[in-house]
């Protein structure tokens, strides 16, 4: 049971089912702008969840985890329409306003009392160790586990679905990526190894999922 709290408003207690279909609700608000955002969260979460819980997360934590990936882009609200769009490489600028959108969703869940792991785990996927990500630049100790497991999580999805500028990657283009991101990092290193070893069944519980969400969204244009 999940206790989160606004600082306008009285305290609520969410069941698990209750966190997860409130976390749908949210994904289909963020995703459904545009249609090469339209399964973006889904995938995320299923796969942020399930890596959690192959690294040996209790069944709460795993929810949590799932939780976390259906809004970590709930910041992407209040970046304009055009530039999530954009079909050719962004301008320093819009770049720059893109880059905001996860100091909007710590500040979004930042609001709500009893948040504080969904929020890190949700805000912090730009970030790594040498405190060169973003928005805060954070580093070491400061970006955990679960945090990391949502930036491994981003970056397969992002990379294996469709872009307005690029096509899905393949496995062997989606590790040659990874191969080049955070190497000093023991802990994400290992959390790649996770996914690599398990990646057919990550792959294929990411187009369950993703199937699904495009699916309600075709329903929602209709």
């Amino acid at each position: 049971m999940l206790s989160a709290k606004s600082k306008y408003y009285k305290s609520i207690e969410f069941t698990t089912d209750m966190m997860i279909q409130l976390g749908l609700f949210c994904s289909r608000i963020i995703d459904f702008r545009c249609h090469f955002t339209a399964t973006h969260s889904s995938g995320i979460a299923a796969v942020a969840s399930e890596l959690a819980r192959l690294k040996g997360y209790n069944h709460y934590d795993c929810t949590l985890m799932r939780f976390a990936g259906y809004v970590h882009d709930i910041g992407k609200l209040a970046v304009p329409i055009e530039i999530i769009e954009k079909p050719s490489k962004l301008t320093d600028e819009e770049c720059s306003l893109m880059k905001m959108h996860t100091y909007y969703t710590h500040q979004i869940l930042s609001d709500i009392e009893g948040m504080d792991t969904v929020r890190k785990w949700a805000a912090y996927h730009h970030e790594n160790i040498k405190g060169t990500g973003y928005p805060f630049g954070i580093k070491d100790k400061e970006m955990s586990e679960g945090c990391k497991i949502m930036k491994v999580a981003d970056i397969f999805t992002a990379l294996t679905e469709e872009r307005p500028y690029r096509p899905a990657m393949n496995e062997k283009e989606v590790f040659e990526i990874f191969d080049e991101t955070d190497q000093e990092d023991d802990e994400f290193k290992d959390l790649v190894k996770l996914l690599k070893d398990n990646y057919e069944d990550l792959v294929a519980m990411r187009e369950v999922e993703q199937t699904d969400a495009i699916c309600r969204y075709e329903i929602f244009i209709e």
